[in-house]
């Protein structure tokens, strides 16, 4: 059996809480787009847990994916799971999977992200988290994917043919691009 969960509001619809409802019925929960720009709250057991990025349904015993549809902020996805694991739920390869052509949210997206919202006269109230600028990049073919970060080697190509593409992205905006040159990009 196969449920599909999809919102049509712009977010806050509880598809989330929807999906925690029913995993307990299911051995594969797939979160197949989006990012960490929003969250959910779920309670089992009167103990709260706050996810961004991590599927709904980690607390049962269901397989995770993380599909190619959704941008990932690897910083944000560690957090959650050690977050996790500290409240006693290790979630390790054999329960979450990230599929190789997930795109990864890259510092420079959230660069870009504040640049452009500073620059609207009329804001629209980004989270600031790079998704839409993630987004863009997966539509061009220019992200970084998850692949990507399994081959050292073919990531460092990879920065260094989308550096100065970014870097004049960033200067474009009225940033700085020597935020570029930083070694963690």
């Amino acid at each position: 059996m196969f449920t599909i969960i999809t919102g049509t509001q712009f977010g806050d619809e509880g598809k989330g809480k929807i999906v925690d409802l029913m995993a307990r019925e299911y051995d594969l929960i797939v979160r197949f787009q989006g990012g960490d720009n929003a969250g959910h709250t779920v309670v089992v057991d009167g103990k709260k847990y706050k996810l961004h990025l991590t599927p709904s349904g980690v607390l049962f015993n269901a397989r995770l994916l993380i599909g190619p549809g959704t941008v990932m902020n690897p910083q944000t996805l560690a957090t959650e799971l050690n977050t996790l694991a500290d409240e006693g739920t290790v979630v390790d390869e054999k329960k979450l999977g990230i599929d190789a052509k997930t795109s990864i949210i890259m510092p420079y997206h959230v660069e870009l992200d504040g640049l452009g919202e500073s620059a609207r006269s009329v804001k629209i109230g980004t989270t600031k988290r790079g998704i839409g600028y993630a987004y863009i990049d997966k539509v061009a073919r220019d992200e970084v994917q998850m692949s990507d970060l399994a081959d050292e080697e073919r990531l460092r190509r990879r920065l260094e043919e989308l550096t100065p593409i970014k870097a004049a992205q960033i200067q474009s905006m009225g940033g700085d691009p020597s935020i570029m040159e930083d070694e963690t990009w």
